[in-house]
């Protein structure tokens, strides 16, 4: 093995250290026993109430997933569901209740004692939920509509060609973009709180979509049954991020403040990474039914992870390894590229910062930077025309940190 083989190795196990580490500490406890069958979705109010549902019944916990109370069982027939949860800043609860020949959207104003039926526009099979900012509530299936009255009045936001199957939901980048994934790996996205829709590039892996989420570096990461999909360019290009995965059919997703992904799977638990999904590790320690339908991170930074007959959390609030802030902040886009990207990356203190590009053999082909930075975020350009087609990685170094990018180049 040359010695440039042998550095990027190096470089890729001190990358992968952080999550090593965070796996070895995680520690889960079970929930108390329940009665009303396993949880399948989460949602939190401002005040920290916890709210779970199943395909039949609400949920709720006021002690950060410890101890649940059954507050809602609904009547449903042979062929209906609740598809999904949201829950407005003033604690208004509303759920999807879908069948293959009706749908409908029900909400409470008192904590799950009574419901409402919402009179919608058009009566269709099946319906997605979400509420934006306020009780502003976003309703999709064969077009998104708005209210913000709570059903008072809607607007029609126009036909959105992504249905809304058992699996199909939003999610909010911290850029304010909505995104919306429907059945089918098919992906929209709205940069006006819902008001206007257009098609992102719909992932071509993963039909059944379940969970997406986005860091502060604007990346977007979406669990399907093909496993973890991300995109750097919000949703116009997509990878899958599956190494360290022993199970690609992911339930659940969910991000920290420190940008750790945690991921759900159907048979082998729950996985972090804390690398932008390069690599994942297991951290299962206490999780003795590794089924998992869903994880969700409450406000006060307690992973919860619903599994065939209880909750887990873990034992004490997340706190990803301070070290990793330095190395883990930085951006690459595009990716891939025609030529020339630009990395973006924060120093935090006046630290030596190394950038190279290295292809898949090891090599280094193109040195950009080797030198003493002022603390503060800096964006690099990298131009990649001279290189062929193909895979690389760029390796950027900030003092002892060490963090490996793949891309692609393009021609």
């Amino acid at each position: 093995m040359n010695k440039s083989v042998c550095v990027l190795l190096f470089a890729l196990f001190v990358n992968d250290i952080p999550s090593i580490l965070f796996g070895q500490n995680l520690q889960w406890v079970s929930s108390n026993p329940f009665k009303g069958g396993s949880i399948r979705v989460f949602a939190e109010r401002e005040n920290g109430d916890i709210y779970g549902m199943n395909d039949g019944a609400i949920f709720l916990s006021t002690d950060e997933g410890m101890n649940w109370s059954l507050i809602k069982q609904f009547s449903l027939g042979s062929e209906e569901h609740l598809n999904s949860l949201t829950v407005s800043g003033s604690g208004i609860i509303c759920v999807a209740k879908n069948s293959y020949s009706a749908g409908s959207i029900l909400i409470s104003r008192d904590a799950g004692a009574s419901w409402e039926l919402l009179i919608l526009p058009k009566q269709l099979n099946g319906y997605s939920c979400f509420f934006t900012t306020g009780d502003t509530l976003i309703v999709s299936s064969f077009n998104f509509y708005r209210t913000g009255d709570l059903g008072k009045s809607w607007d029609t936001l126009g036909y959105s060609g992504y249905g809304a199957g058992q699996y199909s939901g939003f999610t909010k980048a911290r850029t304010g973009r909505l995104f919306y994934f429907g059945d089918y790996g098919r992906v929209g996205y709205s940069d006006d709180n819902g008001g206007h829709w257009k098609s992102a590039v719909n992932l071509t892996v993963g039909n059944l979509i379940h969970a997406a989420c986005s860091n502060s570096l604007n990346e977007i990461f979406v669990s399907h049954s093909d496993g973890i999909s991300a995109s750097s360019d919000t949703g116009n290009t997509w990878f899958l991020k599956n190494t360290g995965l022993f199970d690609y059919f992911t339930n659940g997703l969910v991000i920290d403040s420190n940008n750790t992904l945690f991921a759900g799977t159907t048979y082998t638990g729950v996985y972090a990474s804390t690398n932008s999904g390069v690599s994942w590790q297991q951290v299962n320690n206490g999780l003795y039914d590794t089924h998992i339908f869903s994880v969700f991170l409450t406000r006060k930074n307690i992973l919860l992870a619903a599994s065939s007959d209880r909750v887990f959390r873990t034992v004490t609030t997340l706190s990803a390894p301070s070290n990793a802030k330095n190395s883990r902040a930085s951006q690459l886009y595009p990716n891939p590229t025609h030529g020339i990207c630009q990395l973006t990356y924060n120093n935090s203190d006046r630290k030596s910062v190394g950038l190279s590009i290295f292809d898949i053999l090891g090599n280094e082909v193109l040195k950009i930077k080797d030198r003493n930075e002022g603390a503060g975020v800096t964006t690099e350009e990298i131009d990649a025309r001279g290189l062929l087609s193909g895979s690389y990685f760029c390796r950027l170094q900030i003092g002892d940190q060490v963090e490996i990018k793949p891309f692609q180049v393009i021609r």
